[in-house]
């Protein structure tokens, strides 16, 4: 028969106090959320939050194996003992039977044969443990099927041909009644094998023919005494006898199941479909036909890693007559008729309401299911418990998980403790060897049977490799303090994905790390050193008590606790330079501020750093999780319910710091760069609230500012990332930034970077964001630089000199994606030459260069113009003495091409190209006539320019030098400057809207340059 497994626990809805909140199923990652179970959580403390008690993953085994009027015999607990539990009080007792005969219908059998050959039949009732004896008349041999109150005999002649089957019957006075088996066919014998199948009310045999040639399957009814020939089973599986119709092939690969009804002999057996196996659901499974419906249960692949503790039960219509209907979300594959026609099957919709249920079918088909036994449900054993950062993490092996798995939970540290909901866990084979350790990072290092695993958010793991197994003393952002298997200790860093990741080894002693600091033991007595472990350097001795060597020491920003044995511990304040002692004797774990104490009879004390004053703080059972969080400020520990509880801590908390950072110094952006963006990670002392990363350029104007809070999983560590875009969507251009990170209003951390691989300021030879004004003095070339908000004029920054034979000097900019600006000059035979940018300052007449064209000496006037095609580079007018204005295009390879020539005449006009003056990225152009009149023609951005537009009258009417140099200010509009005959030079700032704000004046005596650029 089939028989199944499995265990139960009562549901109960939580009343938990109106201070607390815990949340167990918003925002869930992939896992279920943890529910209630059948135990409620004692008084919960003011200000205090608890994650209830979790179902477990699979519940106590218990397979029901037969089913009577009155119980159930089972195979329970991980010893697999056989036990009978009674329907009415739940109340269970061991039964004794041999290996694999479990008996049917709460009976079982035992056979024994006198020397005479005479057979004695006892079925023992399972429920009370009475017998009935049956003594068999000589000729009379037992067939080995029984039910209550009767066995099945049979009588065979001399040649062993079957003469006559009987059921023998038992009445209450002790006398026995026979009643003769009709439908048995002649010429036959019977098996000595005894029944094929058999329940309280049928049974099934197969007899041979008189020859032993072929035989036939029979039905027995034992409420009409008649066998009823069955078809052919071809698929294996024997038969399965209900009070209807008979389950006579199963074929679980094709997902079918073929019935036969003894009530219409003459009708063909019927064929159903029965629903597909789902995920962890295997093939094979148990179905059972009661009354006009197939129960079907699955079996479950014990190496599927299910996060499921037993497959779905279905009703499904004999001859598909109707939709199959979902009776229970979880049970065992095991389905066991009952007596009365009723079937058990254990499980429930989860694991906190596991129980033997029972199928029954009324009269017209109908099924009810109902509880015959609910069963207990012990909560999920919590088995390590860390907690940092706000960070809550522990080992379990929980409903909705893929068995023994570590979870973590977001918990809210001001204020009245909320508990967020559980992530998706990440899958341990086996138990934790030693505490789990949080990293204050949202990550939690343990050892189980693999070895160190440190998960990461992603599934990964980080690990360190030393002599293992080894021990996890302590945790700190990046760092593990560990010791081997060799007694030795390691520091491992677990963010270093590259040759060994060990960066400290040492002999084995009191030791602690905070941050990117291992204090450790000085060289004096009752002394103790911090080193760096990124500088490589030590600090002076620190005294803390003279009388002893510590064997415990732990550190957390500002505070030291340090032990010696059971005779003396104490704490330091390094901000104040105090010293006061705390009760040495059992374990002690360090806060921010607080001492957190057991005595080891489960009372935990508190002693405030600030005023050095100890209290009771909780009373936990004896040998309970308990965690302190050193970079937030609470306690957590698990109760005997297996509830993890929280608790605030009410004392003065330390500034928040950055006690470790790893942030990049520079970012490409270019196309061909693997990591295009800059990342920064920074180890907070505590979780931040809000926070803002602000991105500003060398001139201190905002480019980008992202406004965050903290990111769930992360403990107290911050991530950013900077993609080299500013606020608008474009990418800035190249040079240095300055990257602030603001965490509630305050400056935590700052630091400039080197942005590369995007487009050049134009004009920038040295890729520091800021312009340069390149002049021309006899044979040199002078860059000077750019006129920020601060400067005064400019201060000479580099001289290239040897520039013989030129007419025309022009900073055209990146023209070849190279990286660096480009210098174009134009010598006495009319050739333009392209000079590769260094990025170094101004490139020299010898350095690389490429002629990009010729006969260039007709024109006048020679302009870098910005962009007029459109296509992101920086092309260059010309204009011939006739007035006739050109267009070349500058090709991706740096050369140019005719591009056209702009309509209308250009003649008398002194022309300036300043790049965008409206913000469109186009390239426009500035002309002033020989009335002082300033236009402008705005760039179309393919190759063209539009009407004029009048910027100004009279405008800058002395000066007769002019130069568009880009941004000078750093407020992201095109500048320009004049020279007027005095010497003077002048700025002439950009609005970004076409036109220019009044001239200032920012230096003198620049007449001694030939021309400005």
């Amino acid at each position: 028969m089939q028989h199944h497994n499995g265990r139960s626990r009562t549901a109960i809805r939580r009343s938990v106090a109106t201070a607390v909140t815990v949340a167990l199923s918003a925002g869930l990652v992939t896992a279920v959320a943890p529910v209630a179970t059948a135990t409620t959580p004692q008084g919960i403390a003011a200000g205090e939050a608890v994650l209830p008690p979790q179902d477990r993953l699979v519940p106590d085994p218990v397979e029901v194996q037969d089913a009577g009027p009155t119980g159930y015999g089972a195979k329970a607990g991980a010893g697999n003992k056989r036990v009978w539990t009674d329907f009415a009080t739940g109340a269970t007792r061991p039964i004794d039977t041999e290996p694999g005969q479990p008996g049917h219908s709460g009976l079982r059998d035992t056979k024994t044969e006198a020397e005479d050959g005479t057979q004695t039949v006892t079925v023992t009732d399972q429920a009370t443990g009475g017998n009935t004896v049956y003594k068999l008349p000589s000729g009379v041999y037992y067939s080995g099927a029984y039910t209550h109150g009767a066995i099945v005999v049979f009588r065979i002649d001399a040649e062993g041909t079957l003469v006559g089957m009987s059921i023998l019957r038992q009445a209450a006075d002790g006398t026995t009644g026979e009643t003769a088996i009709t439908g048995f066919p002649e010429n036959s014998r019977f098996p000595f094998a005894g029944p094929e199948g058999q329940t309280g009310f049928a049974a099934t045999f197969n007899i041979w023919s008189r020859y032993g040639d072929f035989s036939t399957d029979w039905l027995l009814d034992y409420a009409t005494a008649r066998l009823t020939k069955l078809p052919r089973n071809v698929g294996g599986g024997g038969y399965q006898p209900g009070q209807g119709p008979v389950i006579t092939d199963r074929d679980f690969f094709a997902n079918k199941i073929t019935t036969f009804d003894p009530r219409t002999p003459d009708a063909a057996p019927v064929v159903t479909d029965i629903p597909k196996p789902e995920g962890p659901e295997e093939s094979f499974g148990g179905v059972y036909a009661i009354g006009d419906t197939i129960l079907v249960s699955r079996r479950i692949n014990v190496h599927a890693r299910a996060t499921v503790p037993g497959a779905k039960l279905y009703a499904v219509p004999i001859g598909n007559t109707g939709q199959p209907r979902e009776l229970l979300r979880y049970t065992t594959e095991h389905l066991v008729p009952a007596p009365d026609g009723s079937v058990l099957v254990t499980g429930g919709n989860r694991t906190g309401d596991w129980a033997v249920r029972r199928v029954t079918a009324d009269a017209d088909g109908t099924l009810k299911l109902t509880t015959a036994h609910q069963l207990p449900s012990p909560p999920a054993t919590i088995e390590g418990l860390a907690f940092g950062g706000g960070r809550l993490g522990y080992l379990a092996e929980t409903e909705g998980s893929q068995g023994r798995a570590l979870y973590g939970h977001d918990v809210t540290g001001s204020g009245t403790p909320v508990i967020g909901p559980r992530d998706k866990g990440f899958r341990s084979p086996g138990p934790a060897t030693g505490e789990l350790h949080s990293l204050g990072d949202g990550r939690t290092a343990f050892v189980n049977a693999s070895g160190l695993q440190v998960p990461n958010p992603e599934g990964s793991f980080s690990t360190v490799n030393v002599p293992g197994p080894p021990t996890v003393n302590e945790a700190s952002g990046r760092y593990l303090l560990l010791t081997g298997s060799d007694n030795r200790q390691y520091i491992g860093d677990v963010r270093m994905n590259y040759g060994s990741n060990v960066v400290l080894s040492r002999a084995k002693t009191a030791a602690s790390i905070w941050g990117t600091t291992l204090w450790t033991p000085g060289k004096t007595a009752g002394s103790v050193v911090a080193y760096d472990l990124k500088t490589k350097k030590s600090q002076p001795e620190l005294k803390l008590n003279p009388s002893c060597v510590p064997n415990d020491l732990q550190a957390v920003g500002r505070w030291l606790y340090w032990a010696c044995g059971t005779t003396a511990a104490g704490a330091y304040d390094r901000t104040t330079g105090r010293a006061f002692p705390v009760t040495a004797g059992g374990k002690a774990k360090l806060g921010d501020g607080f001492v957190v104490r057991e005595d080891g009879v489960g009372k935990l004390a508190l002693t405030n750093l600030h005023t050095g004053v100890t209290s009771p703080f909780v009373t936990v059972p004896a040998n309970a999780k308990w965690a302190v969080d050193k970079f937030g400020g609470q306690v957590a520990y698990v109760d005997a319910e297996q509830a993890i509880r929280v608790r605030p801590v009410d004392v003065p908390r330390s500034p928040l710091a950055v006690v470790e950072s790893e942030t990049d110094a520079s970012l490409t952006v270019a196309a061909s760069s693997q990591d295009r963006t800059w990342d920064g990670r920074w180890q907070l002392s505590r979780p931040a609230g809000s926070w803002s990363i602000g991105i500003k350029d060398v001139a201190g104007n905002a480019v980008r500012t992202v406004a965050q809070t903290s990111p769930a999983g992360k403990g107290a560590q911050l991530t950013a990332a900077w993609d080299g875009k500013d606020n608008t969507g474009r990418t800035v251009r190249n040079g240095k930034y300055s990257v602030t990170l603001t965490i509630d209003g305050r400056v935590a951390a700052s630091q400039w970077i080197t942005l590369s691989g995007s487009h050049d300021a134009p004009r920038d030879y040295i890729t520091d964001g800021i312009p340069e004004v390149v002049t021309r003095l006899g044979a040199d070339l002078v860059t000077h630089q750019g006129l920020t908000k601060a400067a005064t004029g400019g201060g000479v920054q580099r001289v290239s000199k040897g520039w013989k034979n030129i007419t025309s000097v022009l900073p055209m900019g990146d023209m070849n994606n190279q990286g660096c600006d480009d210098l174009v000059v134009r010598n006495t035979a009319g050739e333009l030459w392209r000079h590769e940018g260094t990025c170094a300052g101004l490139p020299g007449p010898t350095s690389a260069k490429v002629r990009i064209g010729t006969g260039f000496g007709s024109f006048d006037t020679i302009l870098p113009a910005g962009d007029l095609t459109g296509d992101g580079r920086g092309d260059l007018l010309a204009r011939k003495p006739d007035g006739k204005l050109y267009v070349y295009a500058v090709t991706s390879a740096g050369a140019l091409r005719s591009a056209g020539i702009i309509s209308g005449s250009f003649k008398g006009l002194t022309l300036i190209a300043p790049g965008d003056l409206t913000g469109d990225r186009h390239g426009d152009l500035l002309a002033r006539d020989a009335g002082g009149e300033l236009w402008r023609y705005n760039g179309t951005g393919k190759g063209t320019l539009g009407a004029k537009t009048l910027v100004q009258k009279d405008w800058a009417v002395t000066s007769k030098a002019f130069a568009g140099v880009g941004d000078l200010n750093g407020d992201g509009r095109t500048d320009l400057i004049s020279r007027d005959t005095s010497g003077r030079l002048w700025q002439h700032l950009g609005t970004g809207k076409g036109t220019l704000s009044a001239a200032t004046q920012v230096g003198t005596g620049w007449q001694r340059y030939t021309s400005l650029h």
